[in-house]
């Protein structure tokens, strides 16, 4: 009875110890102050862009520790086209006047392709991102954001034989009012279908 005692005690006092011990390797929480947590609230994104009456833009992008800040776009000739940063940290640009479109802009932040944090509509081409600006006028009327009524975009999921997928998505657009009418629709548009078509 005594040597089980002792067996119980000497692996309870393992146990205490092994816990002991893992407590003290354990590394300690970071200070408020030490934490990037717990770092100052950054001040808010420049204004960018700004379009100006005239129709020449300024755009501006805060990075205080960068070297080389410069401006890319779709209108002609903004290819690299230099920034200049003030006493607070913010690269500013004015280009223009740019006429009435939807252009599409990023910077190169030392090398790096950066979006306008300042900017919340941004366009996707496959792997491609860039940040957008629309310049109203005449030339613009197609991109323009009209109140009219707007049709409804469903993804469907459906079988494929042909690619051996089980589900595939598709996305369909249906104008206004397709789901309650009772009007014949004489057109269905397929885009982007680059599988072949089972027969």
């Amino acid at each position: 009875m005594v040597p089980r005692m002792i067996s119980c005690l000497w692996f309870l006092s393992l146990v205490a110890f092994g816990i002991a011990s893992s407590l003290a390797q354990q590394p300690t929480a970071p200070t408020r102050a030490t934490s990037p947590m717990a770092a100052a609230p950054q001040p808010p994104a420049p204004r960018s862009p700004e379009i100006h009456p005239d129709k020449t833009v300024t755009f501006r992008l805060a990075a205080p520790q960068a070297n080389d800040v410069t401006l890319n776009g779709s209108w002609d000739g903004a290819v690299n086209i230099r920034m200049t940063k003030d006493e607070g940290g913010v690269w500013s640009a004015t280009v223009g006047p740019l006429g009435a479109q939807l252009w599409s802009y990023w910077y190169l932040v030392d090398g790096v392709k950066v979006l306008d944090p300042g900017n919340a509509e941004t366009q996707r081409d496959g792997a491609r991102y860039a940040s957008l600006l629309m310049i109203s006028g005449a030339g613009s009327e197609r991109w323009d954001f009209k109140d009219v009524p707007h049709g409804t975009v469903q993804a469907i999921w459906y079988p494929s034989p042909t690619l051996k997928m089980a589900r595939r998505r598709m996305m369909v657009y249906t104008p206004p009012g397709y789901e309650t009418s009772t009007q014949r629709y004489p057109v269905l548009y397929l885009l982007h279908d680059s599988a072949p078509l089972s027969r």
